[in-house]
Formats: C-alpha cells, sequence, structure tokens
C-alpha cells in the first residue's frame, strides 16, 4: 500500500507535528446466545423444551451489565443499565442538526482572492478552517463563531466566514483568543446572510459526560473544499497532547479528521456539540510511521467557557483556587451521574496552597471534592479537571460552594473568587 502524506511541504502550515505510540485498551464483547433445537417422541419433554426456551428468551431479552462499585463501608452497590439496540448513530439525522451551526472559516489574502472574496476566492485564501456559531441574534445580525485560534493566527483581520446554506463569504473580526488552549472567538456584525440562513447557534453537550465509543460526528472544511462531514468514536476522554510546545487536554476521535477541519465541531448522537477539533496524529511516511484515525478536540466543557469569557473579557482570565488535586488510590470507576454511566475519579485534595482563598474557607488535604454549585450552575465532580472546565465561567466576586467528604461525612464550604489568571498565563497541563 502506498501512502501520501497530505499535510507535507505546502500544507505545513496545516500540520501538527505530533506523534505518540497507540494506547492498547481492553474490549469485553457479549455474544448474541445461539438457539439450538432438539427433538424426541415425548409430548412432556418437548414442553419441557419449549418452556425452557421461553424462559431464557426472557432472560436474555433483559440482559444487564452488573457494574460493582465499592461503597463507604467497604461493601458493593449494584448498577444496572440496560443493553439495547439503539445505540447506533443516525449520522445523516445528527448532521441535519449539527450542520445549522457549521461554518467554514477562511483567513489570509492571496493573489486570487480580494478583501471581498467570492465564493471561489474564499476556498483559495492562505488559511483554512471551520468553526461552530454559539451565540447569534437574527435581528440584528449578529454572530458569534468558535475556532481554533491557529486557523486566523496572523491574519486577525483578513477573516471570512461562510455559512452552511450561504454562497455569499462575510468578513469577520477577531474578538479575543487564547494561544494555550487555541480558541479563537469571531463576530460577524448586520449579517445580511444569517438574517435569511436557516443556521442557528449549536446546542452544547456536557462534555464531562462523554463516553467511550460513543459515536462522534466532525464537520469541518478539509482541504478547503467545504464543507464535509465524516463519523467515528470517542476513542479517548482525556489525553494530554503536547502541540507547538503547549500540551492541551483533548478528547480523541476516530473520525477522519485533516487540515481544514480545525476549528469545526465534534458532535454527539444527539447533534450536540461535544468537542472542537484542534489537532490530528501525523503520519511520517519517511520514518515508516502512518498513523490512522487519531484526532483530537478541545472539550465543549472549556471550549464554550472559555469563548463565552473571551465576549466578556477580551482577553480570557481563569479563576483561580489555590487547590492542588488529584485522582484518589481507588482509581477509576464506573457509576451513575445524571442518569448516565460514566467512568469517574476520586477526585481528592493534595495540596491547599498558603494564603489562598481554599485555604482561609478551611481546606484540607485528604478531602474528597463531591461537586459544587456556583450560580445556576451544579457540577458533579467526575475527573481531576472538573473545576478546570468551569473555571472561565466563574467571575471575580462569584461564589462558589463545594460538597465535599472529609474522613467519610458530608460537609460543604463556600469560597468567594478573589484571584483570576490570565488563560494564557502557563502550559497548565506540562
Amino acid at each position: 500500500m502506498k501512502y501520501y502524506d497530505y499535510e507535507y511541504e505546502e500544507k505545513q502550515k496545516k500540520k501538527i507535528p505530533y506523534d505518540k505510540e497507540p494506547i492498547v485498551r481492553q474490549t469485553n464483547y457479549n455474544k448474541k446466545a445461539s438457539k439450538s433445537s432438539g427433538g424426541g417422541t415425548s409430548s412432556k419433554a418437548l414442553t419441557f423444551v419449549v418452556c425452557i426456551l421461553v424462559a431464557l428468551n426472557l432472560i436474555l431479552s433483559g440482559l444487564v451489565i452488573s457494574v460493582l462499585k465499592d461503597n463507604k463501608s467497604g461493601g458493593v452497590k449494584n448498577t444496572t443499565v440496560n443493553i439495547t439496540s439503539s445505540s447506533t448513530v443516525d449520522v445523516a439525522a445528527v448532521t441535519s442538526k449539527a450542520k445549522l451551526s457549521a461554518v467554514c472559516v477562511n483567513a489570509g489574502y492571496t493573489t486570487d482572492s480580494t478583501e471581498t472574496p467570492n465564493y471561489q476566492q474564499f476556498f483559495k485564501m492562505k488559511s483554512n478552517g471551520a468553526g461552530v456559531i454559539f451565540e447569534a441574534d437574527k435581528e440584528t445580525g449578529e454572530v458569534y463563531v468558535v475556532t481554533c485560534y491557529h486557523v486566523v493566527k496572523g491574519y486577525s483581520t483578513q477573516a471570512h466566514i461562510l455559512l452552511h446554506d450561504s454562497f455569499v463569504p462575510e468578513k469577520a473580526t477577531l474578538v479575543g483568543y487564547s494561544s494555550v488552549y487555541d480558541i479563537a472567538v469571531l463576530k460577524i456584525e448586520n449579517s445580511k446572510e444569517y438574517a435569511k440562513s436557516a443556521s442557528k447557534p449549536c446546542d452544547v453537550a456536557n462534555s464531562a459526560m462523554c463516553v467511550l465509543g460513543e459515536g462522534a460526528i466532525a464537520i469541518g472544511n478539509p482541504q478547503s473544499m467545504g464543507f464535509s462531514v465524516t463519523s467515528g468514536i470517542v476513542s479517548s476522554l482525556t489525553d494530554l497532547v503536547p502541540v507547538d510546545g503547549v500540551v492541551r487536554r483533548v478528547l480523541r476521535t476516530s473520525a477522519a479528521i485533516n487540515g481544514g477541519n480545525s476549528g469545526g465541531g465534534l458532535f454527539n448522537a444527539q447533534g450536540e456539540l461535544i468537542g472542537i477539533v484542534t489537532a490530528k496524529a501525523l503520519s511520517i511516511p519517511a520514518q515508516n510511521n502512518y498513523i490512522d484515525n487519531m484526532a483530537y478536540a478541545t472539550p465543549s466543557n472549556v471550549a464554550y467557557s472559555l469563548a463565552k469569557n473571551i465576549i466578556r473579557n477580551t482577553r480570557p482570565v481563569k479563576a483561580v483556587l489555590g487547590l492542588e488535586l488529584w485522582a484518589g488510590s481507588n482509581g477509576l470507576t464506573d457509576d451513575v451521574v445524571d442518569g448516565e454511566l460514566i467512568t469517574k475519579q476520586k477526585v481528592v485534595v493534595n495540596k491547599v496552597e498558603a494564603g489562598s482563598v481554599a485555604e482561609s474557607a478551611g481546606f484540607k488535604k485528604d478531602d474528597v471534592i463531591i461537586g459544587f454549585v456556583y450560580g445556576d450552575t451544579v457540577v458533579n465532580v467526575t475527573n481531576t479537571y472538573s473545576f478546570e472546565d468551569h473555571a472561565f465561567a466563574i467571575n471575580k466576586g462569584d461564589k462558589v460552594t463545594f460538597y465535599i467528604e472529609r474522613n467519610g461525612s458530608p460537609m460543604d464550604i463556600s469560597v468567594t473568587i478573589k484571584e483570576t489568571v490570565s488563560a494564557d498565563n502557563q502550559n497548565w497541563f506540562n
């Protein structure tokens, strides 16, 4: 088989120089029981066999998986999850919803594209990507789009957006960005195209509720050839990926991703945004190293709250708590959160920083964080990044109430945020 590296040489500006050894994960398969038939001359024996088969069929139709979890007393807690045949993803149905928020984002004028590029010239611009509408107003024609910063980097005054059902690109302005998180917000004002378009803001999923193996659909502008849809699954819930010298926390997907997909949406089976596509693992044919279906997206919880933060502050800031958290020694467990079975970490306070609001509020080492509330938002803590996911949505002066366990006893601690820092202040995961 011959391999061709589409990202090489003239496409260098689009490639992500990252490679990674594959992770082998264990997979359990549920095999259907095969029906067996038997014969006999005795009517009683035949009746007995029929009864057994009917009973077996009833048992199989109610097949469940029992998930065992240690409880506080050291025993087990049984959780049942029904297995149904509705787990398949209707890609066409998802696309019909998700495409309404999808846009192409191209930037950088060339000899083939003017400051007011037409449809053909738009796809010949220097930098090619995609984006997602997350806030808009039909009456005013004001549209906010979240995309990747690297799509418009160096061309912040030359960015244009194309709606999914339009042939007229519109110029956009850069509201703000975070280079560390590779997120940028673009804005169109008085958009005549949006006013008459079927386009609308996306529905945003809680990315903390993603599960391994669930369907994932990417909509983007690969190779600057217009809107395109690819599908796959969520391959990994948390990867720490070094990109351009910065370590980023991302979801991994098997959906096919190419140059021009950057900034586009990754959607779940309900057509809700679960991530913003940001990178892919790169094949290096010269080293006989070939990689298939390893691409990455910034979780929607981070991308959405960061985008809203950019609108408020232009240069985004994040709330500082003063806690160092770690995953407890119990490792990963499966538990039901908000009616969904997801993988959870036990999140434990490893260190309380001296002089921080966490210290003054009374946090102690080894406190177990169960959840927290700010404003009208209630968060179940599922991993050590749960507060990170919401840090951009919390402002200086906001009150956050944490629900914890200390020595096995429940209690709550209220904290008033007194400090925020720049989202580009440091490489948070290095």
